[in-house]
């Protein structure tokens, strides 16, 4: 004991030569006859503890210890099974995923039968310890990320099990949710298909939220994924739990957590404009997203800024359901002017908000060209917008010349996009998920719709709907630099 207790102390001396010896010769500690027993215990945590110490190591060579991976889970395990106190078991565990993830996938690869095969048991027989069950999450985690697509041969014991681990009416479930969700997400990522049993599971999502909003931004992130993977089959099932989902969440949680809640939003809204953009409204989401841009106190406000992402994406690829929406109580008494007072107090909004766009996230080039397209999109529709025609050009121009320097709308448009598209070169990925988030973005009105051609459509739209002398002196009010700008980024 004392020897292997030595060694600790000494670890920052230990040259690269010696250590994969060492590795071996502390790994065979662990099927030693002698040690591995409740009456030595103190060796074998002993022993635990210089392993740790070597894993856990900035010198440690994830080479180096590939030969003993296989060997020393499997001793751990046995180590495990042989003694019965709480905490020692724990500690095995938990060493057990310490080398799993400074292995990583390539360590974790060869060895997936025997580090999953004794999950079950363990599990199984510690229903009263929720730290042991921890732990088995977050084994079984590693393991599904480094399987990819081939995991799903797992899933008959980690379904069930992820049942239990995320289910907020459990009592026990608050020790286990933040891991259960860390592999429920894994699970959604590395799914090959779109699954009963996983479909089944999303209700989990919205009880969570009526609980608390402290894990609002996984709840999100599954919400994205199911609505992605699932499609209309999702949908169809659980599209009041979606709503509800939306209910609790948007204008209760925090400034940082808004940008989870309205890109889960604009993902319902990408992959079902019309009939998501209907559920938004006749569930009052749509209510809940402007009501915070029509106060005065979040005028600066970034979750503020997001709404009017989210409303403009409405505007643009679902007009009907933003004209409903605009048009009834308590928004408006349906009249033509107050329904244009509100189009222009949005339009004011997004003007005055357009630059904030740009700085508030990862998808601020994205957010930038869908308010503009939902700008342009008014042109002919609205009297109200040709007083507003010079800054609405500006933005063009500024989008447009954005465009030009990126090389090009579509390419433009996914420097700021959610989720990037395949870029050209690259091979498609395998996985499931990652084709069903492409092919939305791919088949996105904002990166599909050429914002020069489509100005271009709107206004001569324009100039049909209220004739070319009233569209002409609309035009002469505008700068004339902007004109000339605007000339030169149509092209000859």
């Amino acid at each position: 004991r004392r020897i292997i207790w030595l060694i600790g102390p000494w670890l920052h001396e230990l040259n690269e030569e010696v250590r994969p010896q060492l590795y071996t010769s502390l790994v065979a500690l662990l099927f030693d006859s002698r040690l591995c027993s409740e009456q030595e215990k103190a060796v074998v945590l002993t022993l635990q503890s210089t392993l740790h110490g070597l894993v856990d190591n900035w010198s440690f060579a994830p080479a180096a210890f590939a030969s003993v991976t296989g060997d020393a889970v499997n001793g751990l395990y046995r180590v495990c099974f042989i003694l019965s106190n709480f905490e020692s078991r724990l500690q095995i565990l938990s060493l057990i995923h310490l080398i799993l993830e400074r292995v990583g996938s390539a360590g974790i690869l060869p060895h997936v039968e025997s580090i999953m095969q004794p999950l079950p048991q363990i599990w199984e027989s510690t229903a009263d310890q929720n730290l042991l069950r921890k732990s088995v999450l977050n084994i079984t985690t590693l393991v599904v990320s480094s399987l990819g697509s081939q995991a799903s041969h797992l899933f008959g014991f980690v379904l069930p099990m992820l049942s239990l681990a995320t289910d907020p009416t459990r009592p026990d479930t608050e020790y286990l949710l933040e891991d259960g969700l860390e592999l429920w997400l894994s699970v959604m990522q590395q799914t090959p298909s779109y699954t009963e049993p996983l479909h089944n599971l999303f209700p989990h999502v919205q009880r969570m939220l009526e609980r608390d909003m402290e894990f609002v931004k996984q709840a999100m992130a599954l919400t994205e994924a199911y609505i992605a993977m699932g499609g209309a089959q999702f949908l169809e099932t659980h599209v009041q739990a979606v709503v509800q989902a939306f209910s609790l969440t948007v204008g209760e949680v925090k400034p940082k957590a808004v940008v989870f809640v309205t890109q889960a939003i604009e993902t319902l809204l990408r992959r079902f404009p019309a009939d998501g953009a209907a559920m938004l409204r006749e569930g009052g989401i749509l209510g809940k997203l402007l009501e915070p841009c029509l106060s005065t106190e979040a005028s600066a406000a970034n979750g503020m800024t997001l709404h009017l992402a989210v409303l403009a994406r409405v505007m643009f690829t679902a007009p009907e359901q933003m004209q409903a929406f605009l048009s009834a109580p308590p928004i408006s008494d349906g009249s033509a002017d107050q329904v244009l007072g509100r189009v222009l107090q949005l339009v004011d909004l997004w003007l005055g908000n357009f630059d904030t766009l740009g700085a508030i996230s990862s998808a601020g080039s994205w957010h930038r060209k869908l308010v503009t397209l939902a700008l342009v999109s008014l042109m002919p529709a609205s009297p109200g917008m040709f007083s507003r025609l010079d800054q609405v050009l500006d933005k063009c121009i500024d989008v447009l010349s954005e465009i030009e320097t990126s090389g090009g709308d579509a390419a433009f448009t996914l420097l700021g996009s959610p989720v990037r598209a395949k870029a050209p070169g690259v091979p498609d990925a395998p996985d499931f998920y990652t084709q069903c988030q492409r092919g939305m973005v791919q088949s996105d009105p904002v990166l599909t719709t050429n914002l020069r051609g489509f100005l271009e459509q709107k206004m001569a739209e324009a100039e049909a709907a209220v004739g070319s002398e009233n569209f002409q002196q609309a035009m002469a009010a505008v700068d004339p630099a902007l004109l000339a700008q605007l000339q030169q980024r149509r092209g000859p």
